[in-house]
């Protein structure tokens, strides 16, 4: 696969995905900005750490942007998610100014981790929602048989 048709694949992933897999690609692009950061801290790249940590603060800003607060537990949940999301903000703010590749690296670690964990979620919903009935009792000859 090209790496044109990649990014297609992936963007209409992203649309027609569920919340969790398009919460998981969106954490994972957060990890890999924060890796290309880390890398430019190794390198002594000040512009490249520059833009990669604004395109993490601008997926962060979206998802502060999304939140939903119609009911006291969806606002009890987004101010949750609000002040996580300020605190990675807050972090890759101290990464930039202390030119920090252990905080970098940190962040990339925790972003990956965090998608894998909306992953597990989306896979624990799927077979919840798609697992087939039991069988009834006239039904138990037929599935063995298949």
């Amino acid at each position: 696969m090209s790496p044109t048709q990649h990014r297609i694949y992936k963007k209409n992933t992203a649309n027609s995905g569920d919340v969790t897999e398009n919460m998981a690609l969106l954490l994972e692009q957060l990890a890999v900005h924060m890796k290309a950061a880390h890398q430019a801290i190794l390198s002594k790249d000040v512009e490249k750490r520059f833009k990669e940590s604004e395109r993490a603060s601008f997926i962060l800003a979206g998802l502060k942007g999304a939140l939903v607060r119609l009911d006291s537990e969806q606002a009890k949940t987004a101010d949750g998610l609000q002040r996580f999301y300020d605190s990675m903000e807050t972090l890759i703010m101290r990464m930039n100014i202390f030119n920090s590749a252990e905080t970098a690296k940190s962040l990339e670690e925790s972003f990956f981790n965090l998608a894998q964990k909306w992953r597990q979620v989306g896979h624990q919903k799927n077979q919840k929602t798609f697992s087939p009935p039991p069988p009834s009792e006239g039904q138990e000859k037929y599935f063995a048989s298949v």
